[in-house]
């Protein structure tokens, strides 16, 4: 029984650790990691893709970064409009199939999309000028209302994480992952790992037996991920030593609230890793010549 107890902790404790890595690294290095899944996914290829930006490519709508949003062809219902022209031979499901692929490939652009809402170009100038009024700039609410694949990965890999320790009763570690998604999101400004993480945190506090430990781990957690963010955001280069640097600095500092006495050796080691892996990388193009849409 001891035993079993002992491993279900110590898989709590790796997939939580695991999980501060992975957000960090999503969150901090968002738009390196955006821009190279567009060089690799966001690809156009056949007459349906033609079909879905030929309003783009027609009026050039709304630009490279907003067109998404504007152009009235890349919400699930836009897209199957778009494309049941194409061909008069092609089935329903042909068509969903094709459509849901660009905006699968969409989705892996710089700027992302929203499947669901559409708006025109004054619709959304109205909301942003109101958006304004709350500090919100226009690139701002544009991120607000679309996900794009950092975005998708992150949020579909905090949710599972969040299930994981909600079926497992783990209160502490519940509201601390909850609170570190909760902040992580705000600042990639996610919509799809906000509304998840906030509710989760809600109820974990709500139904706390022990709400002053509970709401003290929510705040480890919200502390964790916020400085590990920042400081990850700071660091430039190569995105996959920006993703390395990234994991350093959040094992440093997630040591250094939660084993002070660790912190100093956990970080030298961190540091002697990167250190392996930049001189590794210098003979490497780790950049590409990756061409892209946003």
């Amino acid at each position: 029984m001891d035993r079993l107890i002992r491993e279900r902790f110590e898989l709590g404790e790796s997939l939580k650790n695991k999980s501060y890595n992975l957000n960090t690294v999503l969150t901090a290095q968002e738009d390196l990691i955006a821009h190279l899944f567009a060089g690799y996914f966001n690809k156009n290829f056949d007459a349906y893709d033609r079909a879905i930006d030929s309003v783009y490519n027609l009026t050039r709508v709304g630009g490279s970064s907003l067109h998404h949003l504007v152009d009235g062809q890349h919400t699930i219902f836009g897209a199957l409009r778009a494309v049941k022209d194409v061909s008069e031979n092609d089935s329903f499901f042909k068509e969903l199939s094709e459509a849901t692929e660009h905006l699968f490939r969409d989705a892996m652009s710089v700027s992302g999309i929203n499947p669901f809402i559409s708006f025109t170009p004054d619709e959304f100038n109205k909301l942003a000028e109101i958006a304004k009024k709350f500090g919100f700039s226009k690139t701002m609410l544009k991120d607000t209302l679309t996900f794009n694949g950092p975005e998708l990965v992150g949020g579909l890999l905090g949710i599972s994480s969040l299930m994981f320790f909600s079926k497992t009763k783990d209160e502490e570690r519940l509201s601390e992952l909850s609170a570190a998604y909760l902040i992580s999101s705000i600042s990639a400004l996610n919509p799809i790992l906000f509304p998840f993480a906030a509710y989760k945190l809600i109820n974990v506090v709500k139904d706390s037996d022990q709400k002053i430990q509970t709401l003290k781990s929510a705040g480890k957690g919200a502390i964790i991920s916020g400085t590990s963010i920042a400081i990850s955001s700071l660091i430039g280069g190569p995105l996959w030593i920006s993703c390395i640097a990234s994991i350093g600095a959040t094992i440093a500092v997630r040591y250094a609230i939660e084993k002070p006495d660790k912190a100093y050796e956990k970080i030298k080691t961190s540091g002697d890793l990167l250190k392996k892996y930049i001189l590794k990388a210098k003979d490497i193009n780790l950049e590409g010549d990756l061409k892209y849409e946003y």
